[in-house]
């Protein structure tokens, strides 16, 4: 995923570079930190935390109810880094590279704990379920070594 993660990180400056030449430095500053960060995650082993931190994968457990009644039972992953909360590098690792990497943030603090549970209610009735519960099972940092 890191590897994905700075093929996209190089074509956002691409784009960015070409729509606003130097003109807003401190996005590009942003997308030098993005590239020195994943260099640096690039040669980090994975390895559990207790804690949501930058550059760390989520795995959560979601539960679909429907009247009280488990529909589905499913693993999902979130993971947090440099540019990754920007709807047009979303956009680029979705469309430029076709790959559906868990980027949207999913979790209800920046800072959640593996243990930590939440209800999520269903975004329309024309859905199967009308609650996702979820709960944080376990968190792997990706990008740091502490």
């Amino acid at each position: 995923m890191i590897t994905l993660l700075q093929k996209a990180t190089d074509l956002f400056e691409e784009e960015v570079r070409e729509r606003l030449g130097s003109g807003n430095a401190s996005l590009l500053e942003s997308i030098q930190e993005a590239r020195d960060f994943y260099v640096r995650a690039a040669r980090t082993p994975v390895h559990p935390v207790r804690r949501m931190e930058w550059g760390a994968m989520a795995e959560i457990h979601v539960t679909s109810l429907l009247q009280g009644k488990v529909i589905e039972s499913r693993v999902a992953h979130f993971f947090q880094g440099p540019l990754t909360g920007h709807g047009e590098f979303q956009r680029i690792v979705r469309q430029r590279l076709g790959e559906d990497l868990p980027l949207t943030p999913v979790l209800p603090s920046s800072y959640a704990e593996v243990g930590e549970r939440w209800s999520v209610s269903a975004h329309s009735r024309d859905e199967i379920h009308d609650r996702h519960d979820c709960e944080i099972k376990a968190i792997y940092s990706v990008g740091s070594s502490s």
